[in-house]
């Protein structure tokens, strides 16, 4: 028979602190990373953008986290328990640490005002009603391209006359003395583009998730204010992506690739340079048309599906949202160990982001050639965990 040891009564009381501790604590750090730790938070709000949900911001320093912004009580002993994205909540939250800036004068000295605004926020804020969310809506969270976490002139829009508002109200002169050059009619030619854009037909640029290209609109004689606005808002994309679809999906008499080149490079296996692999076994069996029948719709995963019926039975529909959910899942993780490296090695890891990059442009999340792009993101996973076990160096 096992015989316990006898414990002191003062042993015992000495003891006592320190084991009823380690449940209180454990008890303390499971709420407060439960409470405070964007990482915690991504679990669930990651499916609402993806990995962009939440971009990290120049203004703000690492610790202002989601309950800085988010969260009711800020206590720095009791974690903070009732969280809201309502507006409201979120201003009061920028007041507690920007209560000074009704106090300042226009903003164009600013430092991170890289864009030199004229903007004075007392007025707005406590003559218009206006509150921060108003105008800095993605602070935090930017779901435009590119990420700038900047407020954008659509904001200003919502309450300011963009036909009647001078350029000048908020871009001063001296500071952007080019706007007074810019054209005073809407129908322009590119030689008038050229004066300030020397070499812009040259440049490719994503646009509605494809690489777009300038040289064949200007071979076909297109004025750019068929697609840009000149006159207001200057430079603004008028045309939405259905409308391109309307010429371009119209009559499909050339090769998608002209324009669906990184989709092209995935099912070829030839995407990444040095990480090349098989093509996808659909390859000269089926074209893209095969399965993006309805182009006109815009290639949505709806169209493709009902596609797949043509030939397969509903298993298919059910294999394509795994594929997907495998890839996102894979993308999440990668992601999350190259944002925990430590900065000086992050450009050791330019590849990952590479392979990151071409993974989403791709836009079918893998579809197009699952094996592939499996392995893609295998290596790049494999690469960042052998960086984060390293540790800094």
């Amino acid at each position: 028979m096992i015989k316990i040891p006898k414990i002191k009564l003062k042993t015992f009381l000495i003891l006592l602190p320190f084991i009823l501790s380690v449940p209180t604590v454990l008890v303390l750090a499971l709420e407060r990373f439960t409470t405070s730790d964007y990482r915690f938070c991504l679990t669930c709000h990651y499916q609402m953008w993806g990995k962009d949900f939440l971009v990290n911001s120049k203004v703000h320093p690492p610790e202002v986290r989601c309950p800085e912004c988010h969260a009711l009580d800020h206590s720095p002993v009791i974690p903070p328990k009732d969280f809201s994205a309502h507006p409201g909540r979120v201003n009061d939250n920028c007041m507690r640490c920007h209560a000074a800036i009704t106090e300042k004068a226009d903003q164009v000295g600013f430092k991170f005002n890289v864009m030199k605004i004229k903007f004075p926020h007392k007025p707005h804020l406590q003559d218009y009603g206006a509150i921060c969310t108003d105008c800095h809506y993605n602070v935090k969270h930017d779901k435009h391209t590119p990420t700038t976490n900047r407020p954008r002139m659509v904001a200003c829009w919502s309450c300011h006359d963009q036909q009647t508002t001078s350029c000048l109200k908020c871009h001063p002169k001296g500071e952007h003395l080019l706007l007074s050059l810019l054209p005073k009619h809407e129908t322009i030619q590119k030689a008038v583009c050229d004066r300030c854009h020397e070499g812009f037909e040259d440049r490719i640029q994503r646009k509605y998730e494809i690489d777009f290209k300038h040289p064949p609109h200007l071979e076909a004689r297109m004025d750019c204010s068929v697609c840009h606005r000149n006159k207001d808002q200057h430079g603004t994309i008028i045309k939405a992506r259905e409308e391109c679809l309307s010429c371009h999906h119209n009559e499909v008499k050339k090769d998608c690739t002209a324009c669906h080149a990184i989709q092209a490079a995935i099912r070829n296996g030839t995407a990444v340079p040095g990480l090349e692999g098989p093509p996808d076994k659909m390859v000269g069996i089926a074209e893209c048309k095969s399965c993006h029948a309805g182009v006109a719709k815009g290639h949505s995963l709806e169209e493709v599906k009902e596609t797949c019926l043509g030939c397969h039975d509903d298993t298919a529909a059910k294999t394509l949202d795994k594929i997907q959910a495998d890839v996102s899942s894979r993308i999440e993780e990668i992601t999350r160990l190259y944002e925990q490296l430590p900065e000086s090695t992050r450009p050791e890891a330019a590849s990952v982001l590479e392979v990151l990059g071409t993974v989403e442009k791709d836009g079918s999340r893998g579809f197009h050639n699952p094996p592939y792009v499996m392995e893609l993101l295998k290596q790049a996973d494999q690469q960042v965990t052998v960086m984060a076990n390293a540790g800094p160096r």
